[in-house]
Order: C-alpha cells, then sequence, then structure tokens
C-alpha cells in the first residue's frame, strides 16, 4: 500500500503540473500577474452620534466570514457577509455603570476565543478610558511626573462570554486587569496578542498593549510612549503577572510592565514570522513618520535603561524600513499626514505579489497610495516604498481619515474612518486592450475549444487520481485524530493509587481515575492488541509478557519511518463502570513525531505500568519481575574497522565476559526457567550493544553464534 501510495502522490503531482501548464496556456495573459488592483465596497457602518467613533474592526475567529465592529461607547456589532447587524449583540457599557464618563478605544480577542474548554475561550480584552475618581480602587499602574495632573484612568478589562453566535451574546463574568493612572491623552490605542505563536510557546497569552504619549511627560518612559506586556490571567490575589523575561524587570528606574518606551505616538505594531520577537512598529518621532523592525527593549528616549550603557545603546537596535519627513510634504500631504500612518504585513491569499511584505498607505500628491517595503529575516535596511495602488482621490479624498487592517483570512481591508465604510482590495480582473491584442484575441478564439477540451480532460484525471489518493489516506487522517480525541499524556502515584490522564497541550489534570476501578489494561501497538492485563488467569503481566512485548517494540522500531507509515502506541483503560479511556502516548507519521515523549520513554513507562496495575488487578498470579541491568559502557563507540581476527576475537572476549555476569534481582522458580531467561537476557544484551554501536554486523554474527553454541554445550 505505501508503494502504491507513493506512486499515486507522484502521479497526482505531474496532473497537477500538466494542469497548470495547461491552463497559463489558455487563460487570457492579463490574469496570469495582478499587476492592477480594484477596490470593492464592502460595508456601509451606521451613523454614529458626533461623540462616537467606530475602532478598527477585528475577525471573529469562530466564523471566518464575520466581522466584530466595535462603538467607542462599549457597544458590539456583528457582521455576516457584508451586512451588518442592525442591533448591538454587546454593550460593554451596561456592565461599567460606576463611572458613564468614558470612551472605549481598543478591543482584541484572546488567541483561544475559538477554542473550547481552553484558556482564554470566549474572552475578549478591552480598553476604556474614564474620569479619575479618588474612590476608585489603589494599585494603579503610575508614575511620580504624573502626580497633581491625574485626571483619568486607562483600564483593561477582561469579558468571558458565552452564546458568541448569538444575537445576544452573554457576559458570564467580567474583571478588571490593569488600571493605569493617566491624563486625557493618555490612552490604549491598541490591544493584541502575538498571532504567530503556539499554545506550547512560554510567550502565548501575553498581551501587548500600546499607551499614548502625553507632551507634559515626554522624560516619563510610562507616559512618553511605550508598550507594554503583561500575563492577563489571574495570578493568586494579583490580577495580572509580569513576564519574568520582561527586558526592564530589573531596572529600578522603569516599570516592570515596560518592553518599549520614548516611542512618542505609536500608531500600530504588529509582528511577522521572519523576525521572531521583534515588532514591525510604526510611530512618529520627531517629526518624522517611522516604520522599523523594533527590538523588545528599546529605548527611544535621551535617557539610558542602565546606567552602565550609552543613551544611544538600545536606539541602534531598531532597524528601520521608512522614514517620512514631516519637512519634505507639501500643505495637502501635511493634512493628510495629520491621521495616524498605519502598516500591516500581508499574508493573504488573493494578493499574492504582495504576501509577506509590509503594507501601508500614506498620502502623496493629494492622493491615498498602497505602498509594499520588503522584509527579510536579518538585516534591514531603510528602502524607496514600491507603490502598489494609487487611490480614487474622488472616493477616497486625502481629507478622509483612512486606516488599513486584515480580515477573513489575513486579506486587506481599507475602513474609511470618516464615511464610516469598508472596502475589499482585490486584483483586477479587467484591463484594457490595444486593437492589435483585440486581433491576437480573436485569431486565438479558433484554438480555444480544443484547449478547453483537454483541460477538462486533464481535470477529470485530475479528480480521480485525488479520490484514489483520499480513499488511502484515510487511515492516516483517522490515526492523526486520535490526538484531538484522546488522552495524550498519563502519570501514576502508587502513593494515592491513582493515574491521571492530560489532554494534549494541556498542564493541568483533565481525569483521575482509581487504579482500584480499573478492570483492564491494554497496549496497543498500531491499533493492535500486544499486551492485555485483566483478572484472567492468563492476563496477568509476568516476566515471559514483557519480554514479548519489548521483541514487539523492537521489531516496530527496526522499520524505517518513511513516507505516510504511522507509529502508534495506545495505552487503553477499561474501569468497573464500563468506561474506556484511550491514551495516545506515542504518535508519529513520517519523520515528524506529533507527541512529547520519545519511543524508549514511553515503552518503559507503559511496561512500568503494566508491572503495576497487574499487581492491583491480578494479585493472585503476580510474578517476581526480572529487572535488567543496562549495558556496561568502557569505551566510547567507534565506527573503525578492525583488521585482524586476533583483535575482534579480543574484543568479543570482552564482550562475552559481560554478557556471562548476573543480571537478575530475584531468582525464579526453577533452574530451568533461569538458564532459559539468562539466555534472553544476553541475547537482549546483544541486540542493544549493537544499536548503540559497539558491535557492527560480523561481530554481532559471532557472539551470537558463542552464545548459542555455549548454551546448547550446558544443556
Amino acid at each position: 500500500m505505501k508503494l502504491i501510495n507513493k506512486n499515486i502522490t507522484l502521479f497526482y503531482n505531474v496532473i497537477i503540473l500538466i494542469v497548470v501548464v495547461l491552463w497559463s496556456m489558455t487563460i487570457s495573459p492579463y490574469a496570469m500577474g495582478y499587476t492592477n488592483y480594484d477596490i470593492k465596497p464592502f460595508i456601509k457602518l451606521p451613523k454614529q452620534k458626533p461623540e462616537h467613533h467606530w475602532l478598527v474592526p477585528i475577525s471573529n475567529t469562530l466564523s471566518d466570514e464575520e466581522l466584530f465592529f466595535t462603538e467607542s461607547s462599549g457597544k458590539v456589532y456583528r457582521s455576516v457577509g457584508q451586512k451588518i447587524k442592525t442591533q448591538p449583540i454587546i454593550n460593554f457599557s451596561k456592565k461599567l455603570t460606576t463611572n458613564i464618563n468614558r470612551r472605549f478605544t481598543a478591543i482584541t480577542l484572546h488567541p483561544n476565543f475559538h477554542l473550547k474548554d481552553q484558556t482564554g475561550s470566549s474572552t475578549i480584552y478591552t480598553a476604556h478610558i474614564e474620569l479619575f475618581e479618588p474612590s476608585d480602587k489603589q494599585g494603579q499602574l503610575t508614575d511620580s511626573t504624573i502626580e497633581g495632573k491625574h485626571s483619568h484612568d486607562t483600564v483593561i478589562t477582561e469579558w468571558q462570554l458565552d452564546d458568541i453566535n448569538s444575537d445576544h451574546v452573554k457576559i458570564v463574568h467580567y474583571r478588571e486587569v490593569l488600571r493605569i493612572a493617566a491624563t486625557k491623552a493618555n490612552y490604549v490605542s491598541q490591544l493584541s496578542f502575538h498571532p504567530y505563536l503556539k499554545p506550547w510557546s512560554d510567550d502565548f497569552g501575553l498581551l501587548y498593549i500600546s499607551l499614548n504619549n502625553n507632551p507634559d511627560f515626554k522624560n516619563s518612559p510610562l507616559y512618553s510612549g511605550s508598550i507594554l506586556r503583561i500575563n492577563p490571567e489571574k495570578f493568586g490575589l494579583l490580577n495580572y503577572s509580569i513576564p519574568q523575561n520582561n527586558p526592564f524587570i530589573k531596572d529600578p528606574n522603569l516599570q516592570d510592565e515596560i518592553i518599549v518606551f520614548g516611542a512618542e505616538n505609536i500608531t500600530q505594531f504588529t509582528w511577522s514570522k521572519k523576525t521572531n520577537d521583534r515588532l514591525i512598529f510604526t510611530h512618529k518621532l520627531n517629526q518624522e513618520t517611522i516604520i522599523s523592525v523594533t527590538a523588545l527593549d528599546a529605548n527611544f528616549l535621551n535617557l539610558p535603561s542602565d546606567p552602565s550603557q550609552d543613551a544611544d545603546t538600545n536606539v541602534s537596535l531598531n532597524k528601520p524600513l521608512y522614514i517620512e519627513n514631516k519637512n519634505d510634504l507639501t500643505k495637502n500631504e501635511i493634512t493628510a499626514k495629520s491621521f495616524n500612518l498605519s502598516a500591516v504585513y500581508y499574508k493573504g491569499k488573493d494578493l499574492e505579489t504582495l504576501w509577506n511584505k509590509i503594507l501601508f498607505i500614506s498620502a502623496k500628491d493629494s492622493q491615498w497610495q498602497l505602498y509594499a517595503l520588503q522584509i527579510s529575516n536579518n538585516e534591514t535596511t531603510i528602502q524607496d516604498p514600491e507603490t502598489i495602488y494609487a487611490f480614487n482621490s474622488d472616493v477616497f479624498p486625502s481629507s478622509n481619515e483612512l486606516t488599513i487592517f486584515l480580515a477573513h483570512d489575513n486579506e486587506l481591508f481599507i475602513f474609511d474612518k470618516t464615511l464610516s465604510q469598508i472596502a475589499k482590495i482585490l486584483p483586477s480582473t479587467t484591463t484594457e486592450k490595444s486593437e492589435s491584442e483585440q486581433d491576437s484575441d480573436q485569431h486565438s478564439e479558433s484554438s480555444s475549444g480544443v484547449s478547453f477540451y483537454l483541460f477538462l480532460l486533464v481535470i477529470i484525471i485530475g479528480i480521480s487520481v485525488f479520490v484514489i489518493k483520499n480513499k488511502y489516506n484515510q487511515l492516516f487522517m483517522k490515526t492523526k485524530s486520535a490526538l484531538r480525541t484522546n488522552f495524550a499524556y498519563f502519570e501514576f502515584s502508587k502513593v494515592t493509587n491513582e493515574i491521571s490522564l492530560f489532554k494534549r497541550h494541556e498542564k493541568h489534570v483533565h481525569t483521575t481515575i482509581s487504579v482500584q476501578d480499573i478492570i483492564c489494561s491494554e497496549i496497543l501497538l498500531n491499533d493492535k492488541t500486544v499486551n492485555k492485563v485483566s483478572e484472567l488467569n492468563t492476563s496477568a503481566f509476568t516476566n515471559k509478557a514483557e519480554n514479548s512485548l519489548r521483541i514487539s517494540f523492537e521489531h516496530e522500531h527496526r522499520d524505517k519511518m518513511i513516507d505516510d507509515k504511522v507509529r502508534k502506541i495506545t495505552l487503553k483503560l477499561i474501569t468497573n463502570k464500563n468506561e474506556e479511556y484511550l491514551i495516545c502516548t506515542y504518535l508519529r507519521e513520517g519523520n515528524q513525531r506529533l507527541t512529547k515523549e520519545k519511543y524508549e520513554t514511553v515503552i518503559e513507562k507503559v511496561i512500568d505500568w503494566q508491572w503495576y496495575t497487574s499487581s492491583k488487578i491480578n494479585v493472585a498470579h503476580v510474578a517476581d519481575r526480572v529487572v535488567m541491568a543496562p549495558p556496561i559502557k568502557t569505551s566510547k563507540p567507534t565506527t573503525r574497522v578492525i583488521k585482524n581476527s586476533s583483535q575482534s576475537s579480543s574484543k568479543l572476549d570482552v564482550i562475552l565476559k559481560q554478557l556471562e555476569q548476573p543480571s537478575q534481582k530475584t531468582l525464579t522458580k526453577s533452574e530451568t526457567e533461569k538458564v532459559n531467561t539468562k539466555l534472553i537476557d544476553a541475547l537482549n544484551k546483544l541486540a542493544i550493544l549493537k544499536d548503540q554501536g559497539y558491535l557492527n554486523e560480523e561481530e554481532f554474527e559471532m557472539a551470537k553464534n558463542n552464545l548459542l553454541k555455549d548454551s546448547s554445550n550446558d544443556s
């Protein structure tokens, strides 16, 4: 089946190549590369009261076709496709009744928002600014420079929701995460989580907070335009905790939450897979608009973060990609530049030529234009941006405030804040053609029919091959699903006499079972039972059963993991209530191990478990366990060739003397069983020495023959 599957895969890839070539021959050359773009109206938002405005929309990760639109008043609306609901699905302000003078400024979803039973599931974070009231809770994040001017508080709130897909989402629970002493100018302009981190990463789930600057406090790190980073999960009596790898956590002159400061007017920040932990950072500093790749310990102030460093040390770590000086702009352009420049890292599929580029919009020659910047893994230098598209000034005048954002699988959208409308940027599928091009089109019509039928035939063949290949892959897709549906890890305690079961990527125990309740324990290798422990006389775990089990594991381990070959070890438990638990302790497909523990570690763990559970389930038939002693290493393995037989014989003598050493900790019941066990033990040791590189193939065969010969002489 492996060979058939491999050949089908190769054949299918060839078919795909043929399809692409034929398609490129039959379609119009104008569709080969989208050098032009179209802007299509997407959603028209309802009009707001003068004192309210719309925040940047965010995607509902539970549904690719939905967006969340948030008013500064705290109302959240949902759009389905290109239509927005007329009534809000959430009203945060109704829950916050203690202070009516508030304005919401930022919102984000936890990266686990769409995952059930996970930390962060159905959880939203908001930021709002409200008037300071002396009766408010103490313990705000503050700075001595704001004393006497503390007029507002900026508040981060966590909201736990339910019935996300309904028209009236329920707020199950909410709590204040962080309160920052502020003025009217010091509001949070952006809340974000790192989008490219996996759940097992140490920095997964950390919340990044952009706090706007106040020119009156330009020498205060906190209020100079800063980015904070916290873990928003409740930690004991604390509403949040501070990551230990925050760059200034040991600096007594800076708040531990700060990771970037002195940036003045922060417009936007984001990440890319190429920049690792560094931020793609957009801000206005000293009359310049800057897009740069910024380190997490960036200091844009003229004061060192550490007395032992020079003032410009940290600034040199930042890599500017684009700098726009206000003095180089015309009057009309300066008007547009009063708006914040927005930039995104494009990872969508529609605009293929813009993939992995930083996109931003700026006003040039009295019209908005879309630009692109290249980004690499290592070095970044100042670039002249590539002009991608010039917006129609009648539709998007430079006096309108525009921003760009990503949604619907990271596709590019334009948000006109002035007109409260959303548009989408798409590749252009039509262009004007010259007369000669039209003549060429007419000439090609005669051959288009043949090309079409040929193309249709290839498509049918491709679909047929795909169906066949999919049939053979069903087994492997079913295997991968075991990680999602079964348990992935277990621990057992002889003290509490319990086994604890864990789901994949979870640190907390999901299910605990008393060993006394277990009536059957099976080990499955590639979904086939290789050992079973139950109350039956023949189902106790013995030394013979252990040796047989190890041989099964060893045979499986010697098979090469090629193509889509799957190797899986599963522990199956059945309780006296007829409940069945499956623990996928080891899973590997090809050269990729999908579980945490190594093959050898899992083998020892399940064998120890079978001995232990057998002692509880089948007490009357428990045998004394014979524990193998590990091989004695006299030197590091060598790959040199033995040149003469005398050297080989002396080496084998040493090995055989080691094999003759006793390796049993307890005596068996009869002398015959002892001899047989000793021979099996010696052969196992010999196989281990060969696997570890101490013996080559010739030496292994010689030693094995000597052992078998000695055994026959003894008998």
